[in-house]
């Protein structure tokens, strides 16, 4: 009788040790999913524009084909700046200039 009542105790304790650990995962669970409401983690919302964000530089990706990319990397040699910054160079003066469709006629490219 004894080894029954002890082997009932250790199955109890195990299933209170059981629902204390789900307990916890849960309010770990709810304290994640509440932080995240707060803060936006997860970007549920438009961020607000900034007051005075800047204008820092920034990198990105153009493609250009094999020969073009050829062409750009030997004009910026000849210039002595490097590729990205005579593509964001020649990028800004098109921005500059309206975003013509074409260089052609009064809006061609100077060089040096």
């Amino acid at each position: 009788m004894w080894v029954l009542h002890d082997s009932i105790d250790s199955y109890l304790f195990a299933l209170t040790v059981i629902l204390f650990f789900i307990s916890t995962l849960l309010d770990i669970f709810n304290a994640v999913c509440r932080h995240i409401s707060i803060n936006g983690a997860l970007m549920s919302r438009i961020p607000p524009k900034l007051q005075n964000p800047g204008d820092p530089q920034k990198k990105f990706l153009t493609a250009v084909s094999t020969s073009e990319f050829l062409t750009l990397q030997k004009e910026a040699a000849d210039r002595g700046i490097d590729l990205l910054t005579l593509t964001g160079s020649v990028l800004s003066l098109w921005v500059s200039r309206g975003c013509p469709l074409d260089f052609s006629g009064n809006d061609q490219v100077l060089r040096d």
